[in-house]
């Protein structure tokens, strides 16, 4: 399963979203969406993001303490940042600009359907499984042994 963090300050917004197919089901040879954790603001996120690994994070743009963007910035510190996914009913053309040259996987308007959630999962598992496929050929690699020659001719090769 792939875990989902759900930021999302307004607790009817919230109940929409977890009622939504958060946790959309295995099928063969895909992993499914599970809502493992919520945060109410950007500060619990990013506690949350440091203590705990998320595939996909769903995130209200208007946040308290740490607004969507900053949110953004700080998840992608890391090495191996998970998707994220900006739901917001208010956005501005630069935000949105603005949270994609960071990164942002994804934007979606309130209120979220159920074909946009499908949507979005369809896409996100593909690009997970694209990482994930990435990962285990650098991994394969790692596992190559060079001798010095062809170190050497591998290194002549970027001049």
């Amino acid at each position: 399963m792939y875990k989902v963090l759900i930021v999302e300050p307004q607790e009817f917004s919230l109940a929409a979203l977890l009622n939504l197919p958060v946790s959309e089901k295995e099928t063969e040879g895909h992993e499914g969406f599970e809502c493992v954790d919520t945060a109410a603001n950007g500060q619990d996120a990013l506690e949350l993001v440091r203590n705990h690994h998320y595939d996909l994070i769903l995130t209200e743009i208007n946040l308290t303490l740490c607004d969507g963007l900053q949110l953004l910035k700080q998840i992608h510190v890391n090495n191996q940042p998970p998707l994220v996914v900006f739901i917001s009913d208010i956005v501005t053309f630069s935000y949105a600009r603005e949270g994609f040259i960071y990164g942002a996987f994804h934007y979606l308007p309130k209120p979220v359907s159920q074909q946009d959630m499908e949507n979005l999962f369809s896409r996100a598992t593909n690009e997970l499984e694209r990482i994930k496929k990435q990962q285990l050929s650098i991994m394969s690699l790692a596992n190559v042994h060079f001798n010095p020659e062809q170190i050497n001719r591998l290194l002549d090769s970027f001049d």
